[in-house]
This record gives structure tokens, C-alpha cells and sequence, in this order.
């Protein structure tokens, strides 16, 4: 219809269609659009970091396809991810209003969004272990569920796991330091699996470094606790010990890796990867909102 109304358009209108020097609008294509934006120096840096090839971009995005947060939540999560929140980064650069560009809680400079959500060393081990402890509660009941060392679900938030739950030859340690016969600083994993029957243990450790950080911190992870690791082969006398990293993004990015980890624990269910970043987002976006709550 709308190609006919051009051509009847003879003068009918002010605009004249149908005359051949009218210039159509330049409509971009779905992948023009995600160039533009991917270019884009402030929008573009969560765009990029969805479609680096070491994430999950289906995954990642799983959150918004379930709907279950509300309206006002869910935007405030896609502004955080847009980088359109009014830090004092943001008022200085982006608004130009003379605000100085000092972090309002440890003053050092740099108040951006990633430094709010990752950086801040004040907020270490308050804030970040808050979320931090969220995702490793969540992975630990389904464990303890998973190994009938617990009868039922609670909501996550609810949940308070017990130092040590054993059963039937699984012992299942939660937040704490494992004695060797030798000195390792790194010997206090978030979770220890040990399972007799079929000798082998799992020290599972959680971290929610920003975007850019994925492959870094799960390599890190992995060789921090290669000493314990060998330590508790000897001492335990298991056939083998597995480091198992889970990383999450503090913007809710999942790396492929995440899945075939949650494989090697034995877990199918293929919610609980979207329960964890749930939890990370939720939680992320109560950072960025206390944080704004300060005076500047």
C-alpha cells in the first residue's frame, strides 16, 4: 500500500511522492544497527562484550526472554548494561555539568559504572560478597539437593548452608579452609565436593569480575588451587581433584564454559545457570542504587 500511495501521489500532497528526486529515508538493516551501536564508545562496550566468542550470547540474554523481574528492574538492568546511569564519571564526560569525577565511597578517581560494580575497593567485602555469597548459596543447595543431603528447596535468599553436610560418602563443605600437611595460602575454596564412591573431589570457587574479565578470572581461578588440588589427591587418597571456576559477569554474562562445568558437577538442570544470573543482576543493580543513594 505504501508503494502505491507514492506513485498516486502527484501533487496530492505537499510532499509530492511519486516525483523521482524525492530521496527516501534511509532504513538500516538489522545488521547495520548492531554495527552502529557495537561502534558507539559508551552504548557499544556491553554490546561487544555479549558477542566476544567466549560467551554464551544466548545464555546471557535469557534473563530478559523469562520476563519474571519487573518493568522498572528490568530497565534499570539494560541502563546499568547501556552504561546511562548518572555516576560521577557519567556527570563529567557524558552531561558536562563540572561534577568531579571522584567515586563517592573510597574517593579515588574514576566513578564509572564498572568501578561501581567491580572496583571499588570499599566495597569488596561488603557489597561484592553480598552477590558473590548469592551465587555460590544457590549452587550449594542445589549440591546438597542434588546428593539427597537436603529433603527440600528454599528460596535462595532464605537459605543458610551448614559448614559441612555428609551422606552415604559425600561430604559437602561450605566457606571453609582445608588442612594440609604442607602450607598453602589458597586453601579455602567457596565449595568442596567430596564424593568416596567414586573418588573424586570438586573444589568449586565463584567470581563476578566485570565483562571484560571472563577468560582472565576463570584462568585464575583454576590456578590458584592447582597446589591444593594436588595436596588433597595425596592426602585424601581420591583419584582425582577438579577445579571448577563459575564465572558470571557482573552485567549477567555467561561464558560457554559455564555449562560444561555445571556438566562435570552432575547437574542437568539447565535453569540453574539462568537462577545464578538472576541473582548476580538483582543483585547488581541493588549495588548500583544504594551507591546512588550517597551524596556525591
Amino acid at each position: 500500500m505504501h508503494g502505491e500511495v507514492i506513485v498516486c501521489d502527484k501533487g496530492l500532497t505537499p510532499l509530492s511522492l511519486a516525483k523521482e528526486e524525492w530521496r527516501r529515508p534511509v532504513v538500516l538493516s538489522t545488521s547495520n544497527r548492531e554495527t552502529v551501536r557495537m561502534e558507539k564508545e559508551l552504548h557499544g562496550r556491553f554490546y561487544k562484550a555479549l558477542h566476544a566468542p567466549h560467551v554464551d550470547v544466548k545464555a546471557s540474554v535469557q534473563w530478559l526472554r523469562f520476563g519474571d523481574l519487573f518493568g522498572e528492574t528490568e530497565g534499570f538492568v539494560c541502563a546499568i548494561q547501556d552504561q546511562v546511569v548518572k555516576t560521577n564519571n557519567y556527570r563529567k564526560h557524558i552531561l558536562k555539568d563540572g561534577t568531579p569525577d571522584f567515586c563517592r565511597v573510597c574517593r579515588h578517581p574514576g566513578e564509572s559504572l564498572r568501578h561501581v560494580l567491580s572496583g571499588c575497593s570499599a566495597l569488596a567485602n561488603t557489597e561484592y560478597l553480598h552477590r558473590h555469597n548469592q551465587v555460590a548459596k544457590i549452587l550449594h543447595q542445589e549440591l546438597a539437593l542434588m546428593y539427597c543431603l537436603l529433603e527440600q528447596r528454599v528460596p535462595y535468599y532464605q537459605y543458610t548452608p551448614a559448614p559441612v553436610l555428609e551422606r552415604d560418602g559425600v561430604r559437602l563443605y561450605w566457606d571453609r579452609p582445608i588442612a594440609t600437611d604442607r602450607t598453602i595460602l589458597a586453601n579455602k575454596p567457596d565449595i568442596v565436593v567430596m564424593d568416596r564412591a567414586q573418588s573424586r573431589v570438586f573444589l568449586v570457587d565463584i567470581t563476578i569480575p566485570h565483562d571484560e574479565n571472563l577468560v582472565k578470572a576463570e584462568t585464575e581461578k583454576k590456578r590458584k588451587y592447582l597446589d591444593l588440588a594436588h595436596e588433597i589427591v595425596d592426602m585424601w587418597g581420591v583419584d582425582s581433584t577438579e577445579i571448577i571456576p563459575i564465572v558470571i559477569s557482573a552485567n549477567g554474562l555467561i561464558p560457554i564454559s559455564l555449562a560444561h562445568h555445571l556438566r562435570q558437577l552432575g547437574i542437568r538442570d539447565g535453569s540453574l545457570a539462568a537462577r545464578m544470573q538472576k541473582a548476580v543482576l538483582l543483585d547488581s543493580a541493588r549495588i548500583v542504587r544504594r551507591f546512588l543513594s550517597l551524596q556525591p
